[in-house]
């Protein structure tokens, strides 16, 4: 029951997203027909950095209601 870090709860919010919709689900297939996670994990690092781009070059304030505002619209 501890608290998830931001990449994890992304993970998470991207894998339930693969898991509800039969277009984006199709993609994250391995040849076993499961999904693959490591892909699943590094669309979530892609998404990850792009959010730690947005903060190191100051384009976005990046601060927790920003974070939770992403994490909610992953959803």
């Amino acid at each position: 029951n501890r608290p998830c870090t931001i990449f994890e709860q992304m993970a998470r919010n991207l894998t339930e997203n693969i898991i509800k919709s039969e277009s984006s689900f199709d993609l994250y297939l391995d040849e076993n027909g499961q999904l693959d996670i490591d892909l699943v994990i590094e669309s979530a690092k892609v998404m990850y950095g792009f959010l730690e781009t947005l903060n190191t070059l100051k384009l976005e304030k990046v601060n927790e209601a920003y974070i939770t505002n992403i994490l909610n619209e992953m959803k």
